[in-house]
């Protein structure tokens, strides 16, 4: 095969998937395969069920005046040899401005530490002497160790300290009034483990019990508002809710698809929302919605009450997810719709709503903030692995030219 100019190669490559784009929604539903991570939500509802007759229609967005908390949190780690620190990071909207973990003053962990097991018995002991918020154990009191045979997983520390900086941030919001609470993620996430019975004696499975199911866990925190929490999902890709539920089945079989068992929710959403942009607002480029839908999660979880958006743009639609807990749904259903609304009502560019967008960019500049300081200071007498200092000089990048 004889070489292409790069230009050539770009063009080529463009043209040959161009001819397969208008197929691949199909095409995906078809034959879509489950892609399990720590978080993601991967048919784990018992039930899925529409709770209107009509399962999809235009959303008006409308400006209510409604005062809200929002809250987003970041991840960054940090790897030097033999030793990685996970730093996570939480930012809240208040009616009064932000508020951050951490602050200037720090008394609630936001640093875990991963490294062989020897080494994090030292640091316990230096760690407890200077008494200092970090992590070296999950809360399930398992080390973060660096083990060849049995190594404690990445994604589950960041997700862990995650789940409890968040957790802290849930008891500050409940110092303020306002008429709704929206986080940035699921209102509850429901990790896969937590729905396997062979793995109840895991140490995921008992980290994540204390920081959802526990006396201190997300759920109980949930409950104890008095006014609606609102979960915004905008990475819905590997969500597979939609394909459970009977009333969906049935509007894809009127279009005569053949069904995956593990087809996506966007693109069942994007099949459903085109064709119905198409035969109803043609001339115009508003909002969609599907749901309400109620999803069962077997009594391990409070059920949840959740809407799939779709919103038209110039660069290809935007499909995101708002849930509640069903108990919410129950009182204050009405009003969430409204919220919702007034949600959409602002968003940025890339169709996020402003409300998620200021403490989700602050969350993540906080994050990659203190990763740079961390890099800085500790790189004076541990070794920063060779792709660590590419990351850290793209970070120094980003913290320059990143705007709001």
């Amino acid at each position: 095969m004889s070489a292409l100019p790069l230009n050539l190669f770009i063009e080529k490559l463009k043209t040959s998937l161009l001819s397969l784009a208008p197929r691949l929604n199909e095409l995906i539903l078809q034959s879509s395969t489950i892609v399990q991570t720590t978080l993601v939500e991967n048919q784990l509802e018992e039930n899925v069920e529409a709770i209107d007759n009509k399962i999809i229609d235009l959303i008006n967005e409308e400006n209510k005046d409604f005062t809200y908390l929002s809250m987003d949190s970041s991840s960054r780690s940090i790897y030097f040899r033999g030793i990685r620190f996970f730093i996570s990071t939480v930012v809240i909207s208040t009616p009064n401005g932000l508020v951050s973990l951490p602050s200037t003053f720090v008394d609630k962990p936001f640093i875990a530490i991963k490294s062989y097991l020897n080494v994090l018995e030292e640091l316990e002991k230096i760690i407890e002497n200077y008494n200092l918020p970090i992590l070296t154990k999950s809360p399930a009191g398992y080390f973060y160790v660096e083990d060849s045979r049995n190594p404690y997983k990445d994604d589950n520390i960041n997700d862990e300290l995650r789940l409890l900086l968040e957790n802290f941030a849930l008891d500050i919001m409940t110092n303020y009034e306002s008429d709704y609470v929206l986080v940035d993620g699921p209102v509850i996430p429901t990790p896969p483990i937590l729905f396997l019975w062979d793995n109840k004696n895991s140490k995921y499975y008992e980290a994540f019990s204390k920081l959802l199911i526990e006396e201190n866990g997300r759920v109980k925190k949930v409950r104890r508002f008095n006014v609606p929490v609102v979960g915004f999902v905008k990475r819905c890709d590997d969500s597979r809710k939609l394909i459970m539920c009977n009333e969906i089945k049935d509007e894809l079989n009127k279009l005569g698809l053949n069904i995956s068992h593990n087809a996506p929710d966007t693109v069942i959403v994007d099949l459903l929302a085109s064709k119905f942009y198409k035969e109803k607002i043609k001339p115009g480029r508003r909002a969609i919605v599907l749901g309400p839908f109620e999803a069962d999660y077997r009594s391990i979880l409070p059920n949840k009450v959740f809407w799939y958006i779709w919103i038209p743009t110039l660069s290809g639609p935007i499909i995101y997810r708002f849930e509640v807990i069903k108990s919410h749904f129950e009182k204050y259903g009405d009003l969430i719709e409204d919220i919702i609304k007034s949600i959409l009502f602002e968003v940025d560019y890339n169709g996020v709503p402003v409300k998620i967008r200021l403490v989700d960019y602050f969350a993540r500049r906080l994050a990659s903030s203190l990763y740079r300081r961390i890099a800085h200071e500790l790189s004076t007498f541990l070794v920063l692995t060779y792709d660590e200092r590419l990351r850290l000089a793209e970070i120094e990048r980003e913290l320059q030219e990143e705007v709001i």
